[in-house]
Formats: structure tokens, sequence, C-alpha cells
């Protein structure tokens, strides 16, 4: 060991993506096959969530539904081709109608193949939405008919809501009113600039550390950087870059 004088050194990870604040609309009482369900033909859900739910305004840079654990049905095909829209509205029911009226004038926050896990929150990377009056409306779609008809998909939870979605097939003329809506978490672009994290702050004073030390830290779940950068300084804010990485542990 060599043995250090210093004066407080700090030591930041900074993250170079946005803190988010999460918003979860809704309470778990309920798991179903909403709003993804490969197999059943294109299949179509359509969810209001009011603004004295969501409680905030600004910019959505990821949405979140949560799978039950164990309700895969099995097999369960890997990747869903799935698109997701949204758009604000005045209404805060839902009556049946056709989902091409409703996804008129909405913006397409996604479209590709999403790998759902078999429990807990499916994190998705929408393009940035900023949403500003009303209430916010979500169309899914999914559009994977599985070979002999079988209908394979993950359950959601659900909470208890009359009015609130609609669900059904691209080819019916009308999608139909349930009493369930997807659990949904909203995650909002913090309104704070970037900033440096403190992990560590010895106090002044002699410090005893190896000479190729090693940094560790852990990403919890949820929206963790892409990528970070470590600066190692007596000033805070540190201003020496010492490392930059894209590994959390």
């Amino acid at each position: 060991m060599k043995r250090f004088c210093i004066l407080a050194i700090l030591l930041f990870v900074l993250s170079l993506n946005l803190v988010a604040q999460n918003i979860v609309v809704g309470e778990s009482d309920y798991s179903w096959g909403f709003p993804f369900r490969p197999g059943f033909e294109h299949w179509r859900s359509v969810s209001l969530y009011t603004s004295d739910e969501i409680g905030r305004y600004g910019d959505i840079s990821h949405l979140s539904w949560r799978t039950q654990d164990g309700t895969f049905t099995n097999p369960c095909p890997l990747f869903f081709p799935i698109k997701i829209y949204a758009k604000m509205v005045e209404e805060d029911v839902l009556f049946p109608q056709r989902c091409s009226e409703l996804v008129s004038g909405a913006t397409l926050l996604y479209e590709g193949e999403y790998p759902f896990i078999n429990s807990g929150w499916n994190i998705i990377d929408i393009n940035d939405y900023f949403y500003s009056h009303d209430n916010l409306m979500i169309l899914c779609e999914t559009s994977l008919l599985l070979e002999d008809g079988a209908h394979h998909y993950p359950d959601f939870t659900q909470s208890y809501e009359e009015y609130k979605h609609l669900q059904g097939y691209v080819s019916e003329e009308n999608m139909t009113t349930t009493n369930i809506r997807p659990l949904i978490r909203i995650s909002f672009m913090s309104d704070d600039d970037i900033g440096a994290t403190q992990i560590g702050s010895p106090i002044d004073g002699w410090l005893e550390m190896p000479i190729l030390p090693s940094l560790h830290w852990w990403a919890g779940p949820g929206l963790a950087p892409p990528t970070y950068e470590v600066y190692l300084d007596t000033n805070n804010p540190p201003t020496t870059k010492i490392a930059e990485t894209s590994d959390a542990y």
C-alpha cells in the first residue's frame, strides 16, 4: 500500500443520461394480455391516462409495462414487433371506435421488435415526447400472427378502471371497452442539468489505497445510463477525467 496526503478527494460518476422521474399510473389489481398480445391477428390496445393521474407535464423519455412472474404462455416468442403511439386528448373516457380513427393525429413513439422479460418492468426507450396538456392516450399495436393460430403472450399488470381502455383486432369495425387498464410507468426527463453523482468523499488527511485501485458501482433496475465518465480531482466539481466506460457492476 502507498500512503497519500489528500484534500478531500472527490470521486464522481457522471451519468450521460438525464435522471428520470418515474410516475406509475394504476394499481396492481389483475393481470391480462394488454397491451401487447402476439398471435392475435394484429392486436390493438388503447389506454387513457388522465392528467390528474399523471400529475405533471414534461418530456417523456421512456414508457414501461410490468409483466407478472410466471405468466408467459409457453412457448412465447422472444421478440414482439410492436408500435407505440401517443396522443393528447380532452376526453376522459373511451367509447368503442376504430383504432385507425384514434391513431390519426397520434405521434409514433416506438416501432421495432422488443424482447419482453418474464417478470418485472419492460422499459422501452421511446422517441422523446413532450406531454404538455390534457389527458394522455397511449396506443399499442402488436403485429405478429403465430403459426397454427397459437396464442402465446405474457400477462401484464392491470388496474380496474371503467372506460379507460379499448382492445380489439385491426380487422374489427370497432374496438371494445374493458373494465381493466394496463398499469404503466411514465418516465419524465429531469428538469435538472446533468450533474455529477458523488459516490465517495474521504475526509481530509491520509488515505491508504492500492497502487492499482479498481472502481466498482452498481446501476440498479430502471433507466441505467448508457455511458459513464469518471472524474477524480481535489475540486468540486472535478475536472480530471480518468475513465470512460459503459460498464456498471
